[in-house]
């Protein structure tokens, strides 16, 4: 399979993208640090089995960019494993305003955009999409109210997308 992995420079989405390296999948690197996107790809035996695809998933062009060398690269793409995040450590009360556009621009905006851009491809290979969601979004507790805010929007959008 062909995997589009977002947030890959590092955590989850590095672990991810690893794992199906390793399990004989292609995967597409995508990721805001490109310095990190190609150690990764060499770490990974090279542009054969991992593509450095630089991008933010909260700007459209570079969802839409992204999808299109994933497609140039490997012909198709067969699953979006959506991991990019950010976090705004101060409590709701105390968060300046820029660092909320920040945190709901890549955790909402950008799931929903890179969502849109791949689900053309998706649906004529029958692709699937895997968002990853933390608890909050299934029992929100107090705090952190922004966490609990942005993965209940990442549950509502998968769960619509189910239908």
């Amino acid at each position: 399979m062909n995997i589009l992995v977002t947030g890959s420079s590092s955590g989850i989405g590095e672990t991810l993208a690893r794992s199906l390296v390793k399990a004989g999948h292609r995967v597409v690197l995508m990721a805001r640090r490109a310095d990190m996107l190609n150690a990764l790809v060499e770490d990974l035996g090279g542009e054969s089995r991992a593509l450095a695809a630089p991008g933010d998933v909260g700007v459209w062009e570079d969802c839409v960019r992204v999808v299109e060398a994933g497609l140039e690269a490997f012909g198709c793409l067969d699953a979006l494993v959506n991991a990019a995040g950010t976090w705004v450590a101060e409590p709701f009360v105390d968060a300046a305003p820029k660092d909320l556009q920040r945190f709901v621009q890549t955790d909402v905006t950008g799931a929903l955009q890179i969502s849109r851009a791949i689900l053309p491809e998706l649906r004529k290979t029958g692709g699937r999409m895997i968002h990853i969601n933390g608890l909050q979004g299934h029992i929100p507790q107090r705090p952190p109210v922004l966490y609990a805010t942005v993965e209940s929007a990442i549950l509502g959008l998968c769960r619509s997308l189910r239908w």
